[in-house]
């Protein structure tokens, strides 16, 4: 068995409401585990442990992905506050990277906690897509090795008060969209340089010519 120390416990939001299959989910999710340590070359540490197995519960209780969410085991006092935010980041839906751009956005996304991210999307896939992930262990390992810190935490191509000064305009929701969309354009490697990002602001939203970055 997988079960480690700690102070938190798993039980689902209500004992007499537990699933048949909670000892098979759990499982299931031990074994996909098992596989990210030995692919991925990765310790998953007590706290990521009692994320998991509160998100599978939590899943494995509710009819669909909306309903999920860490509400039940906050509001009886189950669990910490800490705690209940990385069950329901777990728990946000994630397309399967099919190529290295989106690798490197889906390592983004998940930050530090990527193997148990991968061990989850494992777990919560259908048997056929379940395949598929776990031939992906190995490629985001090796990225995430190769280049993590360029990818999990970039220092900007451009300040934001450039941006807004290029763009004429004020801090706000608009500058923030231009600054998310430049950030996932660094991430994916399609802006490499400050130069490559003043560019591509001119083209999309001055009179230049629009730079040959794909999107």
């Amino acid at each position: 068995s997988r079960r480690r120390g700690g102070d938190e416990s798993t039980e689902p939001p209500d004992r007499e409401q537990r699933p048949v299959t909670e000892p098979v989910a759990l499982a299931r999710l031990d074994a996909c585990l098992t596989r990210a340590e030995e692919v991925a070359r990765i310790t998953v540490k007590d706290e990521d442990l009692i994320v998991l197995r509160h998100a599978a519960l939590l899943l494995e209780a509710s009819p669909g992905l909306e309903a999920a969410s860490a509400n039940p085991l906050l509001s009886r006092g189950w669990t910490a506050r800490r705690i209940g935010r990385r069950v329901d980041e777990l728990l946000e839906d994630r397309d399967r990277p099919r190529d290295e751009a989106g690798a490197r956005l889906f390592l983004f996304r998940a930050g530090s906690a990527w193997p148990i991210v991968v061990a989850f999307e494992t777990w919560r896939a259908s048997k056929r897509e379940r395949r598929a992930w776990e031939r992906l262990l190995e490629p985001l390992a090796k990225l995430a090795r190769r280049q993590g810190r360029a990818i999990f935490d970039p220092p900007p191509l451009l300040r934001g008060d450039e941006i807004a000064h290029r763009l004429g305009i004020e801090p706000g929701p608009e500058l923030g969209r231009v600054v998310d969309r430049l950030r996932r354009l660094q991430i994916t490697g399609r802006l490499r340089t400050a130069q490559a990002a003043r560019d591509w602001l001119a083209g999309r939203y001055g009179d230049l010519p629009p730079p040959q970055v794909r999107e």
